[in-house]
């Protein structure tokens, strides 16, 4: 019988496995980005296979943004961008729908939400409301989108450091970076 492989000491492993555990211990320290360079190379066919498992896995760890917009256009626009930037994005024309899909007893649907008052008006203002009043949502990052005619109607919006309103037009990049500090982890702020 050949050695059983979990009695040799790490040094001694084949390539392969050495490989694997490297990237084990890379990415118990949760890395913002993973750069392998021939990251298989070595491996056997099954420690490859569950390589490409492993990644995969890591890849469905994005955080997913609900987009709240009623216009086609747009939903498509962000759709698109947001994708570009690895969120998982899901889009509801409606904003009480929207809410709707949070509930006390199920994981959220969402990490994030972006509620769009241009074309939702009034109801997309009450939805980030009511959003940051229920227990089970009021801890979800929110972002209300509004139109520059908008800024003196949204007066009530229940705004603090996890729920902000932004005003279009606004450049990807400034959604981005909005998405980026509400979702990043509470000792990534500072917090």
């Amino acid at each position: 019988l050949p050695p059983d492989p979990r009695d040799r000491r790490p040094g001694n492993r084949p390539r392969g496995q050495k490989k694997g555990r490297e990237m084990g211990m890379l990415l118990a320290r949760e890395p913002k980005l993973l750069w392998g360079d021939e990251p298989v190379a070595g491996m056997t066919d099954v420690e490859t296979h569950q390589t490409a498992e492993l990644l995969k896995a890591i890849n469905r760890d994005n955080k997913t943004v609900m987009v709240v917009e009623s216009k086609a256009e747009m939903q498509d626009d962000l759709r698109e961008r947001l994708k570009k930037r690895g969120y998982r994005v899901l889009i509801i024309g409606n904003a009480e729908r929207a809410v709707a899909r949070f509930n006390e007893y199920d994981p959220p649907p969402a990490d994030c939400v972006v509620f769009s008052a241009p074309e939702l008006g009034e109801s997309a203002l009450q939805a980030f409301n009511t959003f940051a009043t229920l227990d089970y949502t009021k801890n979800i990052p929110a972002i209300l989108l509004i139109d520059r005619k908008q800024a003196g109607d949204v007066v009530s919006a229940n705004l603090n450091d996890h729920r902000i309103m932004l005003t279009m037009p606004l450049k990807v990049r400034e959604l981005r970076e909005t998405l980026v500090k509400l979702l990043a982890p509470p000792h990534a702020n500072g917090n």
